[in-house]
């Protein structure tokens, strides 16, 4: 039996929580009132700091979301720092901004995800972009689990759109990285490329045939071979034939010769795997080739400079083109399409078809070793 002390105390419990329920649904610390007032605090704090002009934030709760298109990393980093400490950290009744998404562009940074990934005696070199920090998150600790504690992973944030299967994509450029002795891998946009060397040829094949199922709307192709052997699969798809050209020069940084303007003798074996990649690729297009060039220098001219080379390398002459931009801050050439050259869908571009043409610098450039 309830005794009269024992029921006043009941309503007084009773009174406090109703209150409590009150006070956070209806008072000034309610959800509503709190992301209102976070708000206000840090759009005042990007204004007054003169990030108003192009962050963009949004808050959901205590979570601040911040995007835009900052003009550089100090200014992005700048206006993280400005929400993160518009408000004092706090728990879900009352408290300030707990967590900022970094959803920001920085101007030149390409939209979605471009990533890079070239293998060597074990190790792997990963750059370039992720649309936001979870994915960036996730692909660096896959990196680590394939390549225990020797994966060099540096990813940017550039938010955007990815395309459909993005996701799967990584994972499936990762998994089959990590199984190549050497080699490159190249993701832009919805191309995804491998070109690299194997072990033995059934792995060669396995990973090729791996590395066909596309996820998503991907198109993708791999040139894997065991050392002394042919490439076995066809390009047909144009930018999937010149993002190949760009995972077979993997990390080699092209040189010049400061006299004549030609491709430095270290720089030819590299090529020489550009020009076999080529050799595998069919269809009514050609490739254009972007150089990369100094201050006061000829970005033409040193795009004559690789094709030169590509065509001592065995790539027809009128299947490449002087891309129309060069391609400043590049470290290696780029490749480009151009469509509708009036070529037939058997013409290789190149002659040796997948046989790289010999240097007579191979022997001792260490760029030489053929994937």
């Amino acid at each position: 039996m309830v005794t009269p002390r024992q029921r006043i105390l009941l309503i007084a419990a009773g009174a406090f929580v109703a209150l409590g329920v009150l006070g956070i649904h209806a008072g000034p610390s309610s959800a509503g009132s709190l992301q209102s007032r976070l708000q206000v605090s840090a759009e005042t704090a990007l204004e007054e700091a003169g990030h108003a002009g192009w962050a963009e934030l949004r808050l959901s709760g205590q979570v601040a979301y911040l995007s835009g298109l900052a003009p550089d990393e100090a200014a992005r980093d700048e206006a993280l720092a400005e929400v993160k400490s518009a408000a004092w950290a706090g728990g879900i009744v009352a408290g300030g901004i707990t967590r900022v998404h970094d959803d920001i562009r920085l101007a030149g940074m390409p939209q979605g995800a471009v990533l890079s990934a070239d293998v060597s005696a074990g190790r792997l070199v990963l750059t370039g972009f992720a649309p936001d920090a979870e994915s960036r998150d996730q692909i660096a600790f896959t990196a680590e689990r394939l390549f225990a504690g020797r994966a060099d992973v540096s990813l940017r944030l550039a938010p955007g759109a990815a395309p459909v299967g993005w996701e799967a994509a990584v994972r499936l450029l990762l998994g089959e990285v990590a199984r190549v002795e050497t080699g490159s891998a190249r993701l832009r946009g919805d191309r995804m490329t491998l070109f690299g060397q194997a072990a033995n040829a059934q792995t060669a094949r396995s990973i090729t045939a791996e590395f066909s199922r596309a996820p998503g709307v991907f198109q993708t192709a791999a040139l894997v071979r065991q050392a002394g052997s042919r490439y076995s699969a066809i390009i047909e798809d144009g930018p999937l034939c010149a993002l190949m050209a760009e995972a077979a020069l993997g990390e080699h940084r092209t040189g010049f010769d400061a006299e004549t303007g030609a491709v430095a003798p270290g720089s030819r074996a590299a090529l020489a795997r550009a020009a076999a990649a080529l050799g595998q690729c069919r269809g009514d297009y050609a490739i254009g080739v972007q150089a990369p060039a100094q201050a006061g220098e000829d970005a033409a001219a040193r795009s004559e400079a690789v094709m030169a080379a590509l065509i001592e390398a065995g790539v027809a002459p009128d299947r490449l083109r002087v891309a129309a931009a060069d391609s400043a801050g590049e470290a290696r050439p780029v490749f480009t399409v151009f469509e509708g050259a009036a070529l037939s869908e058997d013409t290789p571009l190149s002659e040796n078809s997948g046989e790289a043409a010999p240097s007579e610098d191979a022997a001792g450039d260490d760029e030489a070793a053929e994937p």
